[in-house]
């Protein structure tokens, strides 16, 4: 928490430090212009440029709508008349200072969507690039346990959330969270029965600090991703992510678990093959012996006369 308030009180350091800088810049820039008897309508084009700038340096309109006041105030001071005084007698500068900040917060606000466009998208690049690593990695894993263990390494370099991924079959539980309340032990385990997410903005549970990801097939249950969201909200982005996991895991563990089912198949064919011909071989090893005594009992039964008088 400490080292999160630090971060943010360097932010909001250097956007003022940058917010001065370039206002003294263009106010500078201003004083220059005017002495070159460069048009007023001219200024303010600069003067728009270095807004634009502060609202992308600092991704925040706050700035820029202070910076517009600031810098139409420095105009009014230093250019019109009287000068050095903020008193304006002409009505043109009004209507112009006003146009000038609406066209500054216009261009401010499609600036900050744009970067807000961009910022997305890189990191929509960087979670598919993730998760398509995670998916060359579960081809070559075996054993539910290994599957888990890639999860595991997924969640805990690629998302700032405590977690506990819950292994019902196994009996087994992975991530940065120990226990769970009896309210999150009742919302895993309707979660896992009933399919669905539950949890933070969710149909079910929706005003708890969690929310429970299933993973399971139509079929299969194989157990839950719960995050804790005390500290942290969680975003669109980091939701379609951890859904896309779970989805994906339940399809790589449905895979093992068929593959598992089909081994059991075969070795239980293979046991009733060896039986089939221990018994064949057994029956083969009686039927000589019992073949020849059957043979010399009847033998002995139709002679059975003239060997008495012999």
């Amino acid at each position: 928490m400490k080292k999160f308030i630090n971060t943010k009180t360097k932010k909001i350091i250097f956007n003022i430090l940058i917010s001065i800088l370039i206002n003294a810049f263009a106010i500078g820039l201003m004083l220059v212009l005017n002495r070159q008897y460069i048009h007023d309508e001219n200024i303010f084009i600069f003067f728009i440029l270095a807004i634009l700038i502060i609202i992308i340096e600092t991704k925040s309109i706050i700035y820029g709508l202070i910076s517009s006041t600031i810098l139409c105030l420095s105009f009014n001071f230093f250019l019109t008349d009287p000068q050095y005084t903020f008193v304006m007698n002409d009505l043109n500068y009004y209507i112009s200072f006003a146009v000038f900040i609406a066209i500054s917060l216009i261009f401010g606000s499609i600036v900050i969507q744009l970067q807000k466009k961009i910022q997305q998208s890189q990191e929509n690049e960087k979670r598919i690039n993730i998760l398509f690593e995670l998916s060359k990695k579960f081809l070559n894993c075996r054993g539910e346990e290994e599957i888990y263990s890639y999860i595991d390494d997924c969640l805990k370099n690629n998302l700032n959330y405590r977690y506990l991924i819950n292994d019902i079959n196994n009996n087994k539980t992975y991530g940065n969270i120990t226990t769970l309340s009896n309210e999150a032990n009742e919302a895993n385990d309707f979660c896992i029965n009933q399919f669905t997410i539950v949890g933070n903005n969710q149909a079910v549970y929706s005003s708890c600090e969690f929310i429970i990801f299933p993973i399971r097939s139509n079929s299969l249950k194989f157990g839950t991703i719960y995050i804790d969201l005390t500290k942290k909200q969680l975003n669109q982005s980091d939701f379609g992510f951890l859904k896309s996991i779970a989805t994906e895991a339940s399809v790589v563990l449905e895979r093992e678990k068929a593959i598992e089912e089909q081994e059991k198949s075969e070795h239980k064919s293979q046991i009733e093959h060896f039986k089939s011909t221990i018994l064949r071989s057994l029956s083969h090893d009686l039927k000589t012996p019992l073949t020849s005594i059957q043979s010399g009992s009847m033998f002995l039964k139709e002679n059975l006369s003239s060997i008495d008088q012999q």
